[in-house]
C-alpha cells in the first residue's frame, strides 16, 4: 500500500477536532474547541463558525436512510444521586436526530431522551480527582447501523464488578474502564445493553486507564471491528482491537495494534483498505488490508512528542472524499518550548490530504 501526501492547510488555534460528520458531494464538518470547521469542496477550502448555542453533540453518525443520529457524551442524571445509597444507577441518554447534513451544520436537530437499563452500572469520576463529579458511563465515537436497521453504540465506564485499580493515579480511587455496547431495534427510540467488548478484570492491562474511547466499523454480515484506547496521560499502554462475527454479541480477546493511541478513528476506504487514525505521541495512521486482523506499522502524519500539555491531543477526524483520497483533521503544538503561551493557545489545527493506493 502506498500513502502519498497531497497538501496540508493550517487552520489556526484549537484542538480536539474529532466530531466528524460527512455529507453528500464532499461536504464535511468537524467540531473542535473553537467552533465548527467545515468544507463544501472536499477540503480545498475551509470555514470556521464560532461556538454558540446551537446543538452539537460530540458524535454523529449517518444512518442508512441518509438521516443523522447523535448522542450526549454522558448520563443526563449523573450528578443527581448519592452513590453510597443508590442501588440502581439510572442512565438517561440524550438523542439528537437530523434529517440531513444541513440540519447538522446548522445545529438544529430534534432532541429526545431514552432511559436505558444498563445492568451493574457503577459510578466513577474519571481522572478529574473530584469525588463530587460523579460519572456513570460515557459515549464513545463508535456508532454503526446494520443491514436490518439496528443501531449499535459503544460506551465506556465502570460496572460494579470492575475492581482493578489504576496504580499511577495513586492520589484517589480509580477503577479501570471497560467498553460495552448498547443496541436499538427501533431507530434509536429505545436502547438495551448488548455486550461487553473488553474489561480489565478479564483482560488485564497494567498501568492503563482501561478499555475506553472505542470506535466501531461495520464490515457487513454481522462482522464488527472495534478499536479501543487503554493508555493514560503519561504512560504507554497499547491501543487494542477486538472483532465480533455475530452482530456484537460476542467478541474476540483484545489484541494490541500499536503501543499507544487515544480515540482511534476507523474508516474503510472504497479500495478496501481499513485505516485507523490516532495520536497522542505523533499523529499516525495504521492500515489493514484484511478487515482489522493484521495492521501495518504506523505512518506518521506529524512527529510530535512530549507530555500532555506540550504535545498533540491525538483527537482527530478522518474522511474519504474522492476515491482513494483521505482527509485528516488534527492538532499539533508548534511551540513545545515556551512557557508563556496562554492556556489553550499552544495547539494548532491542521488539515492534511493523502492519496491511499493499494
Amino acid at each position: 500500500m502506498k500513502i502519498t501526501h497531497i497538501d496540508t492547510k493550517r487552520i489556526g488555534i484549537g484542538n480536539y477536532a474529532f466530531g466528524s460528520v460527512f455529507g453528500d458531494k464532499n461536504r464535511m464538518l468537524t467540531y473542535f474547541s473553537n467552533g465548527v470547521l467545515s468544507t463544501d469542496d472536499g477540503g480545498e477550502s475551509w470555514s470556521v463558525a464560532p461556538n454558540d448555542d446551537r446543538l452539537h453533540p460530540l458524535f454523529y453518525a449517518r444512518l442508512n436512510d441518509g438521516s443523522y443520529v447523535g448522542f450526549d457524551f454522558s448520563n443526563i442524571v449523573n450528578k443527581k444521586f448519592d452513590p453510597a445509597v443508590q442501588e440502581k444507577i439510572p442512565f438517561v441518554l440524550g438523542v439528537y436526530r437530523a434529517k440531513n447534513y444541513d440540519e447538522v451544520l446548522a445545529g438544529t436537530p430534534q432532541r429526545s431522551f431514552a432511559v436505558v437499563d444498563i445492568p451493574d452500572l457503577a459510578v466513577g469520576y474519571g481522572d478529574s480527582g473530584d469525588h463530587t463529579n460523579w460519572g456513570s458511563g460515557a459515549l464513545a465515537s463508535g456508532i454503526i447501523q446494520t443491514e436490518n436497521g439496528d443501531v449499535i453504540i459503544s460506551m465506556y465506564g465502570q460496572f460494579k464488578q470492575d475492581r482493578s485499580k489504576l496504580d499511577y493515579f495513586d492520589k484517589y480511587d480509580f477503577y479501570q474502564y471497560r467498553t460495552w455496547l448498547l443496541v436499538s431495534h427501533d431507530n434509536c427510540h429505545t436502547f438495551e445493553y448488548l455486550s461487553t467488548v473488553a474489561d480489565c478484570m478479564t483482560y488485564p492491562v497494567p498501568e492503563a486507564e482501561g478499555y475506553c474511547e472505542s470506535d466501531l466499523l461495520y464490515l457487513g454480515n454481522g462482522n464488527i471491528l472495534c478499536v479501543m484506547r487503554t493508555q493514560g496521560h503519561e504512560v504507554y499502554t497499547p491501543m487494542m482491537r477486538s472483532i465480533s462475527h455475530d452482530y456484537g454479541k460476542t467478541w474476540s480477546a483484545p489484541e494490541a495494534i500499536n503501543p499507544y493511541g487515544v480515540l482511534p478513528r476507523l474508516i474503510k476506504m472504497q479500495n478496501g483498505v481499513t485505516l485507523c487514525c490516532s495520536g497522542k505521541w505523533d499523529i499516525f495512521l495504521l492500515a489493514s488490508e484484511d478487515d482489522g486482523e493484521t495492521w501495518s506499522k504506523p505512518f506518521v502524519i506529524s512527529e510530535n512528542d512530549g507530555q500532555w500539555d506540550r504535545g498533540p491531543s491525538g483527537y482527530n477526524s478522518v474522511f474519504e472524499t474522492d476515491p482513494n483520497t483521505l482527509v485528516v483533521v488534527y492538532d499539533i503544538t508548534e511551540d513545545k518550548v515556551s512557557d508563556d503561551i496562554k492556556e489553550g493557545e499552544r495547539r494548532i489545527v491542521y488539515v492534511s490530504r493523502y492519496k491511499i493506493e493499494r
